[in-house]
């Protein structure tokens, strides 16, 4: 089945390739065209991995042909998000290193940045993911308005909370001086309290 796959993968690089002289040696390709070449085979072999649901084997050639096109960061970015679908703390961290290069090539892209921040809000990180759904709404994306109004509004909250902690730390902390100096008193007045109770 495997072999049916790759032929039928090497048949159509041929049929794309424009070449319609089947007499056309090696030596008269140039680069660019095996280039291309490549390109196409891998392409159906990605398809395939994908259809089948083969996770490895697509992530692979995702790998391949991202070395035979590094500027594609439109394919950078479905590679991307293909990583992310894992769901593993690691996929995230992959992830999150193609968009940035993605968003290195495209940097006012709205759904680089908003992806972007999605991922960090997969980490636990929403200071970072504020960072970046916030410059995907000024980039123009409406899609991540509410993500960063949500967002802005659960680090609001974060902060309020911290600060009635502080509070209520420092309450505490004083409540606990207070009940450590009434003891020394009692301590020092050698317990006249008690004695009053005779």
């Amino acid at each position: 089945m495997f072999s049916r796959v790759v032929t039928t993968a090497i048949i159509l690089s041929f049929l794309t390739s424009g070449m319609s002289h089947g007499a056309a040696s090696a030596a008269d390709v140039d680069a660019a065209e095996i280039s291309k070449r490549k390109e196409v085979i891998h392409t159906c072999l990605l398809n395939i991995y994908l259809a089948q649901k083969k996770r490895a084997q697509a992530l692979s050639e995702y790998q391949v042909i991202i070395g035979l096109k590094p500027q594609d960061h439109a394919l950078r970015f479905k590679y991307a998000r293909y990583i992310a679908n894992g769901g593993t703390p690691a996929d995230i961290l992959n992830a999150i290193s193609q968009i940035r290069k993605c968003l290195e090539m495209d940097p006012s892209n709205p759904e680089y940045n908003g992806i972007m921040g999605g991922m960090y809000l997969k980490q636990k990180n929403p200071s970072e993911a504020l960072k970046w759904l916030k410059k995907a709404v000024e980039c123009g994306g409406a899609d991540y308005v509410k993500p960063y109004e949500d967002t802005f509004k659960y680090m609001k909250d974060l902060k309020r909370i911290d600060e009635i902690k502080k509070k209520n730390a420092e309450y505490n902390k004083k409540q606990a001086e207070q009940k450590q100096q009434i003891e020394k008193r009692k301590q020092s007045g050698g317990g006249g309290d008690d004695d009053d109770d005779w």
